[in-house]
């Protein structure tokens, strides 16, 4: 074990040593950074993509030609403000900017000069705008009332497609336009971001281990290299924007785990992926951010989490949708010297200048160095997490694939979710869910987080004891009290007290997980606990699904075309089974609900165990 962790240090300084000994100032240009060419390079707008998917970015932007966006004022902007009500101006905010996007779009792709009159107009109120932030990321109005200037997810993303347009439309903006977005660019993301540095301002998110850091230093990397601003300046700003780069590569795990979910690692990873090709491309192949060793071990989480191709566990802030996200990893395998069949899916799938900037005329792969995309391996771990995803063997019949989680109630984006699991059926439905992310408002990211019980651990397949939820919080972390992997089952047991230590006088928790690949496969889970004086002892399923009590102890549980039968066993000890629909502003087309496996006197001891069998 010390062998190993001298060796990822050694590996992580000598990353340190080579960034250190390639300074910016020998890898970018000092002048403009061009990674789009200007509107009138025909030859190239009237190629870079499929005559399909060309006709239909530019019927999105003749829409836009015959209609008046209009950006959202002061009214919606303070609405969160007042109610705590997020939607209302981000969807107005959002509207308006994807409208400039299929604008600037049609315009490249079309040549036609309507287009660029029609975006112009829209700019001009852009620049105008009190705000580029979004209200939730306005602490007291103070960007929207000119107290101060910030810089947050949508701000810095408007900015760097603010600073491509400058470039790309160069010759046909007028000299007033251009010198506004010089302006606007310099005072709110330019600026900004050097007093961060220089400690003027608050680093606010610059030392973040989360999406925000990588996500806005990203977007801020794309402005310093596609504006006009002093050589040195530029170095330096750069400079900063990869020294920063590595605190959001700190928030995983020393296993690659994420734990913001795989939602988030599309959109957090996605965007230090952007950063390393945008500088990849900028240097000439000189700078490359994926020879770091803990970015690699980080692009690896997609593809040991899934349950299986398309099945994700909705661990975290998550959507239940998710899909690999097959786009980020052909460009983590082109970073890393990898041929594979991913970089087929590395194309511009929207209107997107910054999409456009990275992915149009990526290098098509070579049929003849080609390796295909692997496929899931029937069990992976993220042992420094306490995460377990276990699938049927290849060619195997079992039916059952499932995703356990130990962990803790201390992570990025966080549910209270100590011992919770997801388990599918055919390796495309769950049945056994984490029901995954709410919409947000003014309470998600509160003081008041975990009253809703999607967030808490009502909403997920964990015990309830005498009455109380899981706590959130440090020192709720879970430990791996026994483990056994091998081809025929996986047996893995957890002490989960920590995340109940509000509770005086629990002696034992412990909730062991057991998956068989025994014909069409079992899945067994088994709660024991033992208590100083008599408590309720509760444990939950949740599901999207519906259930009935076939007979005593016996449940079946159905979702979309697949089924569960659910075998309960108290040791004896009388109880019940009660559900309740939890009715949250879940991202999911359905409400969850929980299924309740209650003993029905207090005690000193309890053992439930739960076998699954599909069905």
């Amino acid at each position: 074990m010390m062998k190993k962790i001298i060796i990822v240090i050694l590996e992580i300084l000598l990353g340190s040593v080579v960034m250190a000994q390639m300074p910016v100032k020998n890898t970018i240009p000092g002048k403009e950074v061009v990674l789009l060419p200007e509107m009138s390079d025909r030859a190239f707008w009237e190629h870079c993509m499929a005559i399909e998917q060309r006709e239909r970015i530019i019927a999105l932007g003749s829409q836009v030609l015959i209609s008046s966006p209009v950006l959202p004022g002061e009214k919606l902007y303070a609405e969160y403000f007042r109610n705590g009500n997020r939607s209302n101006y981000e969807k107005a905010y959002s509207n308006y900017l994807k409208a400039v996007n299929h604008l600037a779009m049609a315009a490249c792709l079309s040549g036609d000069i309507a287009y660029v009159h029609k975006l112009e107009s829209l700019l001009i109120p852009l620049c105008r705008h009190p705000s580029w932030l979004l209200p939730a990321h306005d602490t007291e109005l103070k960007n929207w009332n000119g107290k101060t200037i910030t810089i947050d997810l949508l701000s810095s993303e408007l900015g760097w497609n603010l600073a491509l347009f400058r470039q790309v439309f160069r010759s046909q903006f007028t000299p007033e336009t251009i010198s506004a977005l010089d302006r606007e660019l310099e005072k709110r993301i330019i600026a900004p971001f050097e007093r961060m540095v220089e400690r003027k301002q608050s680093p606010y998110w610059l030392y973040a281990k989360n999406n925000w850091s990588i996500v806005c230093l990203t977007n801020v990397c794309g402005v310093l290299l596609a504006t006009d601003i002093a050589p040195e300046r530029r170095w330096k700003l750069l400079d900063a924007v990869i020294r920063h780069s590595t605190h959001y590569l700190d928030g995983f795990g020393s296993d690659g785990y994420c734990s913001e979910g795989i939602t988030y690692w599309g959109y957090g990873y996605g965007h230090y992926l952007m950063l390393s090709l945008t500088l990849y491309k900028a240097s000439g192949g000189k700078l490359n951010l994926m020879n770091r060793r803990q970015a690699q071990l980080a692009g690896e989480y997609p593809e040991k989490i899934r349950i299986s191709d398309v099945l994700f566990p909705a661990f975290s802030d998550s959507e239940l949708e998710a899909r690999l996200p097959v786009r980020w990893l052909g460009v983590r395998d082109y970073l890393t010297g990898k041929t594979s069949n991913y970089w087929r899916a590395v194309q511009v799938y929207r209107p997107s200048f910054i999409e456009a900037a990275l992915l149009l005329n990526f290098p098509a792969p070579d049929a003849k160095e080609l390796s295909s995309g692997s496929a899931p391996t029937s069990f992976s771990e993220f042992p420094d997490a306490g995460i377990f995803v276990m699938r049927p063997a290849a060619g195997a019949k079992t039916r059952l694939s499932a995703a356990v989680k130990g962990g803790s109630n201390d992570e990025f984006h966080n549910h209270n979710d100590v011992g919770g699991f997801v388990l599918a059926v055919d390796g495309t439905v769950p049945v056994i869910v984490d029901p995954g992310a709410e919409y947000y408002s003014g309470r998600s990211f509160s003081s008041r987080r975990y009253e809703s019980n999607l967030n808490n651990s009502f909403g997920h397949s964990v015990p309830r004891i005498n009455g109380e939820l899981q706590i959130a919080g440090k020192n709720t972390r879970s430990k791996v009290v026994k483990k056994e992997v091998s081809d025929e089952q996986v047996r893995i047991t957890f002490d989960i007290r920590n995340a109940y230590r509000q509770v005086p006088g629990i002696g034992r928790l412990e909730r062991t997980f057991r998956y068989s690949r025994e014909g069409a496969g079992l899945f067994e889970v088994t709660d024991k606990a033992e208590f100083g004086t008599p408590m309720s002892f509760e444990t939950a399923l949740i599901t999207f699904g519906t259930w009935k009590e076939t007979a005593p102890g016996k449940l079946l549980l159905s979702y979309r075309g697949k089924s569960l039968e659910v075998v309960i066993d108290c040791g004896g000890a009388p109880f019940k089974v009660s559900s309740e629909e939890i009715r949250e502003k879940i991202r999911w087309k359905e409400n969850p609900h929980r299924i309740a496996v209650t003993l029905s006197e207090p005690v000193e001891k309890a053992e439930i165990r739960m076998t699954f069998r599909a069905l």
